[in-house]
């Protein structure tokens, strides 16, 4: 059993900008944040960056191969 913290946070994801070598890091409640995250975090690279992100690459861990 995985405790819960203190606001209820069970779970984390982390992304990984390559080029910049920049990690992003959120805390979830539950696995189905991580599109919501995701969908977040790709536009605000892109405003930083102020170019369009050409490729997105996963772990193949198979849990969120569906969503991408």
């Amino acid at each position: 059993m995985i405790g819960k913290s203190f606001r209820g946070v069970v779970y984390f994801v982390s992304f990984i900008n390559d080029y910049f070598r920049k990690i992003y890091a959120t805390c979830l409640k539950s696995k189905d944040q991580v599109i919501d995250v995701f969908n977040d975090l790709y536009t605000k690279v892109e405003i930083e960056i102020n170019k369009k992100l050409k490729c997105v690459q996963i772990n193949n861990c198979g849990e969120y191969t569906s969503l991408f």
